[in-house]
Protein backbone atom coordinates (compact mmCIF):
# COMPACT_ATOMS: atom_id res chain seq x y z
CA UNK A 1 0.00 0.00 0.00
CA UNK A 2 2.84 2.41 0.87
CA UNK A 3 4.40 1.61 -2.49
CA UNK A 4 1.26 2.79 -4.39
CA UNK A 5 1.20 6.15 -2.55
CA UNK A 6 4.82 6.84 -3.52
CA UNK A 7 4.11 6.13 -7.18
CA UNK A 8 0.96 8.22 -7.01
CA UNK A 9 2.96 11.10 -5.54
CA UNK A 10 5.68 10.78 -8.20
CA UNK A 11 3.11 10.66 -11.04
CA UNK A 12 1.25 13.68 -9.59
CA UNK A 13 4.45 15.75 -9.45
CA UNK A 14 5.33 14.66 -13.00
CA UNK A 15 1.91 15.64 -14.40
CA UNK A 16 1.85 18.97 -12.56
CA UNK A 17 5.24 20.00 -13.94
CA UNK A 18 4.57 18.59 -17.43
CA UNK A 19 1.29 20.49 -17.78
CA UNK A 20 2.77 23.89 -16.91
CA UNK A 21 1.68 26.50 -19.47
CA UNK A 22 4.22 28.77 -21.12
CA UNK A 23 3.64 32.47 -20.63
CA UNK A 24 3.13 34.47 -23.79
CA UNK A 25 4.45 38.01 -23.99
CA UNK A 26 2.83 40.52 -26.31
CA UNK A 27 4.32 43.80 -27.48
CA UNK A 28 2.97 46.72 -29.41
CA UNK A 29 5.38 48.08 -32.00
CA UNK A 30 5.46 51.64 -33.25
CA UNK A 31 5.78 52.36 -36.92
CA UNK A 32 9.51 53.01 -36.47
CA UNK A 33 9.71 49.39 -35.15
CA UNK A 34 10.87 50.36 -31.66
CA UNK A 35 8.94 48.58 -28.91
CA UNK A 36 6.74 50.26 -26.36
CA UNK A 37 7.59 49.53 -22.77
CA UNK A 38 5.25 47.17 -20.93
CA UNK A 39 3.76 50.07 -18.96
CA UNK A 40 3.19 52.10 -22.17
CA UNK A 41 1.50 49.10 -23.84
CA UNK A 42 -0.71 48.47 -20.79
CA UNK A 43 -1.64 52.16 -20.68
CA UNK A 44 -2.54 52.08 -24.37
CA UNK A 45 -4.80 49.07 -23.90
CA UNK A 46 -6.31 50.07 -20.55
CA UNK A 47 -7.17 53.59 -21.68
CA UNK A 48 -9.66 52.23 -24.23
CA UNK A 49 -13.21 53.08 -23.12
CA UNK A 50 -15.61 50.20 -22.52
CA UNK A 51 -18.85 52.08 -23.19
CA UNK A 52 -20.00 53.32 -26.57
CA UNK A 53 -22.15 56.21 -25.44
CA UNK A 54 -19.19 58.51 -25.59
CA UNK A 55 -18.35 62.06 -24.64
CA UNK A 56 -16.94 63.65 -27.79
CA UNK A 57 -14.40 65.86 -26.02
CA UNK A 58 -13.01 63.07 -23.86
CA UNK A 59 -12.89 60.33 -26.49
CA UNK A 60 -12.86 62.37 -29.69
CA UNK A 61 -15.34 60.23 -31.62
CA UNK A 62 -19.06 59.64 -31.90
CA UNK A 63 -21.47 57.48 -33.89
CA UNK A 64 -25.05 56.25 -33.88
CA UNK A 65 -25.59 52.50 -33.83
CA UNK A 66 -28.76 50.98 -35.32
CA UNK A 67 -31.39 50.12 -32.68
CA UNK A 68 -31.39 46.39 -33.47
CA UNK A 69 -27.64 46.05 -32.79
CA UNK A 70 -27.24 44.65 -29.27
CA UNK A 71 -24.53 46.50 -27.37
CA UNK A 72 -21.80 44.32 -25.85
CA UNK A 73 -18.91 45.14 -23.53
CA UNK A 74 -15.91 46.54 -25.34
CA UNK A 75 -12.43 45.46 -24.31
CA UNK A 76 -8.84 45.75 -25.46
CA UNK A 77 -8.65 47.82 -28.62
CA UNK A 78 -12.43 47.65 -29.17
CA UNK A 79 -14.05 50.99 -28.48
CA UNK A 80 -17.47 49.54 -29.32
CA UNK A 81 -18.88 46.05 -29.70
CA UNK A 82 -22.28 44.80 -30.87
CA UNK A 83 -24.02 41.55 -31.75
CA UNK A 84 -26.67 41.25 -34.43
CA UNK A 85 -28.78 38.14 -33.93
CA UNK A 86 -31.71 36.83 -35.94
CA UNK A 87 -32.98 33.29 -35.37
CA UNK A 88 -29.79 31.18 -35.24
CA UNK A 89 -27.74 33.66 -37.28
CA UNK A 90 -25.18 35.96 -35.64
CA UNK A 91 -22.90 38.78 -36.70
CA UNK A 92 -20.20 40.37 -34.54
CA UNK A 93 -19.72 44.13 -34.98
CA UNK A 94 -16.51 45.70 -33.74
CA UNK A 95 -15.14 49.23 -33.78
CA UNK A 96 -11.43 49.19 -33.01
CA UNK A 97 -8.79 51.89 -32.81
CA UNK A 98 -5.02 51.37 -33.09
CA UNK A 99 -2.07 53.76 -33.15
CA UNK A 100 -0.42 54.15 -36.55
CA UNK A 101 -1.37 52.28 -39.72
CA UNK A 102 -1.11 48.76 -38.20
CA UNK A 103 0.76 47.37 -41.19
CA UNK A 104 -1.30 49.09 -43.89
CA UNK A 105 -4.52 48.28 -45.74
CA UNK A 106 -3.27 45.14 -47.50
CA UNK A 107 -1.97 43.52 -44.31
CA UNK A 108 -5.21 44.24 -42.46
CA UNK A 109 -7.47 42.99 -45.27
CA UNK A 110 -5.41 39.81 -45.62
CA UNK A 111 -5.62 39.29 -41.85
CA UNK A 112 -9.42 39.52 -42.08
CA UNK A 113 -9.48 37.20 -45.11
CA UNK A 114 -7.48 34.69 -43.08
CA UNK A 115 -10.21 34.81 -40.39
CA UNK A 116 -12.59 33.36 -43.00
CA UNK A 117 -10.05 30.83 -44.29
CA UNK A 118 -9.52 32.77 -47.54
CA UNK A 119 -6.20 33.15 -49.30
CA UNK A 120 -4.41 36.52 -49.32
CA UNK A 121 -4.95 38.97 -52.15
CA UNK A 122 -2.45 41.17 -53.98
CA UNK A 123 -2.15 44.94 -53.77
CA UNK A 124 -3.67 45.21 -57.28
CA UNK A 125 -6.67 43.11 -56.21
CA UNK A 126 -7.06 45.23 -53.08
CA UNK A 127 -7.17 48.42 -55.16
CA UNK A 128 -10.01 47.03 -57.27
CA UNK A 129 -11.92 45.62 -54.24
CA UNK A 130 -11.77 48.72 -52.00
CA UNK A 131 -14.55 51.28 -52.25
CA UNK A 132 -13.68 54.79 -51.08
CA UNK A 133 -16.10 57.50 -49.98
CA UNK A 134 -16.22 60.50 -47.65
CA UNK A 135 -18.15 60.86 -44.41
CA UNK A 136 -17.88 64.52 -43.50
CA UNK A 137 -14.12 65.10 -43.50
CA UNK A 138 -13.30 61.41 -43.03
CA UNK A 139 -11.95 59.29 -45.88
CA UNK A 140 -13.49 55.83 -45.55
CA UNK A 141 -12.32 52.72 -47.39
CA UNK A 142 -14.72 49.79 -47.36
CA UNK A 143 -14.36 46.18 -48.46
CA UNK A 144 -16.60 43.11 -48.49
CA UNK A 145 -15.73 39.44 -49.01
CA UNK A 146 -17.09 36.08 -48.04
CA UNK A 147 -16.42 32.38 -47.76
CA UNK A 148 -19.07 29.72 -48.28
CA UNK A 149 -21.15 30.63 -45.21
CA UNK A 150 -19.36 33.57 -43.51
CA UNK A 151 -18.79 37.15 -44.63
CA UNK A 152 -16.97 40.31 -43.60
CA UNK A 153 -17.87 43.93 -44.24
CA UNK A 154 -15.06 46.19 -43.08
CA UNK A 155 -14.21 49.87 -43.17
CA UNK A 156 -10.82 51.47 -42.67
CA UNK A 157 -10.57 55.05 -41.45
CA UNK A 158 -7.15 56.63 -40.94
CA UNK A 159 -7.22 59.87 -38.99
CA UNK A 160 -4.80 61.69 -36.65
CA UNK A 161 -2.21 58.90 -37.06
CA UNK A 162 -4.74 56.32 -35.83
CA UNK A 163 -6.39 53.42 -37.65
CA UNK A 164 -10.10 52.88 -37.01
CA UNK A 165 -11.72 49.67 -38.19
CA UNK A 166 -15.46 49.01 -38.35
CA UNK A 167 -16.01 45.32 -39.04
CA UNK A 168 -19.07 43.10 -39.35
CA UNK A 169 -18.22 39.40 -39.36
CA UNK A 170 -20.53 36.43 -39.24
CA UNK A 171 -23.22 34.58 -41.10
CA UNK A 172 -23.15 35.53 -44.79
CA UNK A 173 -26.94 35.89 -45.12
CA UNK A 174 -27.22 38.23 -42.15
CA UNK A 175 -24.13 40.27 -43.13
CA UNK A 176 -25.73 40.83 -46.57
CA UNK A 177 -28.97 42.03 -44.95
CA UNK A 178 -27.01 44.42 -42.71
CA UNK A 179 -25.33 46.34 -45.55
CA UNK A 180 -27.72 49.33 -45.33
CA UNK A 181 -27.35 49.50 -41.51
CA UNK A 182 -23.57 49.21 -41.86
CA UNK A 183 -23.51 52.11 -44.33
CA UNK A 184 -25.77 54.19 -42.09
CA UNK A 185 -23.51 53.46 -39.11
CA UNK A 186 -20.45 54.56 -41.09
CA UNK A 187 -22.18 57.75 -42.21
CA UNK A 188 -22.83 58.65 -38.55
CA UNK A 189 -19.14 58.30 -37.64
CA UNK A 190 -17.27 61.40 -36.46
CA UNK A 191 -13.67 61.64 -35.29
CA UNK A 192 -12.47 65.01 -34.03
Amino acid sequence: MKFNYIWLLILSVFFLTACKKELQENYIARKDTSLLSESQARSLILNQREDTTVDKEENQFSFTAPNHWQKQSASGFRVASYIIAKNDLKVDVSVTKFPGDVGGDLANVNRWRNQLGLSPISDDQLKSDLTSFKVGELNVKSIAFNSTDKAILAAIIFRNNESWFVKLMGDKTLVDKEKPSYRSFLESFKIL
